[in-house]
């Protein structure tokens, strides 16, 4: 069938290009904006995280959508499992990572220097863990 087939590829195309995003944000954005001085971090993250927690969601809902399809479509095992894999991860990341990126969207002080929690530049204002 085309059809499955084109949902199987765009499912697969949105969940590469998702990682792929990830990936940047951790290897490379991340990286940078530690580097920076205090003064740009605190300019740039916040526009960065409102960028991204405007945008991830529906990326997210668009790549669950497309391997949900694409399981009805084939009731394959494997793309099930895919499925299965982001529902947890959306948990994970509505859970966890949705509000932190609204703290710093929010340009909470001192939660951009901090590179690891325990390095003396926490926030207390908006409870990052110290």
């Amino acid at each position: 069938m085309m059809t499955s087939a084109l949902v199987h590829s765009l499912a697969v195309l949105s969940l590469l290009t998702m990682t792929g995003n990830e990936v940047c944000v951790a290897v490379f954005a991340g990286p940078v904006f530690r580097r920076a001085d205090e003064g740009v971090q605190r300019s740039v993250a916040p526009q960065f995280a409102a960028l991204l927690g405007k945008a991830m969601p529906f990326w997210y809902a668009a790549s669950l959508l497309l391997t949900g399809t694409s399981w009805w479509m084939s009731r394959n095992v494997a793309t099930g499992a895919s499925g299965l894999l982001q529902v947890m991860v959306l948990v994970f990341t509505l859970g966890l990572l949705v509000p932190l990126d609204n703290r710093v969207a929010q340009g909470c002080r001192g939660l951009v220097g901090s590179t690891m929690p325990g390095d003396g530049k926490c926030c207390t204002e908006c409870a990052w863990p110290c």
